[in-house]
């Protein structure tokens, strides 16, 4: 009898620890992520000669279809030789690299 009796305490006690444990009230609002589809206009490579004006192409940048308005500032020094990544700028606004 003093068996069943424990028992059924130690299962009594199990049972109300393990119903309380989740409370209802700490729970936390998951987000909802959309990372930017981002197109580039133009070539994905340009070859300019030294001395040759560039213009950028642009992108047409979206997040959950939504159109990200941007401008495209570029310090692409003509009279130097060199290699330059317009989209750097880009992701540094969409905050994807800070």
């Amino acid at each position: 009898m003093k068996i069943n009796s424990l028992k059924f305490l130690i299962s009594f006690l199990a049972v109300i620890l393990l119903s309380s444990g989740c409370d209802k009230e700490d729970k936390v609002a998951s987000k909802v992520t959309f990372w930017p589809n981002i197109e580039i206009n133009g070539d994905e490579f340009v070859v300019v000669e030294l001395g040759d004006a560039y213009e950028d192409a642009s992108a047409t940048v979206t997040v959950n279809g939504a159109g990200i308005p941007f401008e495209t500032v570029s310090d692409v020094d003509d009279s130097e030789v060199g290699v330059l990544t317009e989209l750097q700028q880009l992701l540094e606004k969409l905050k994807v690299l800070t």
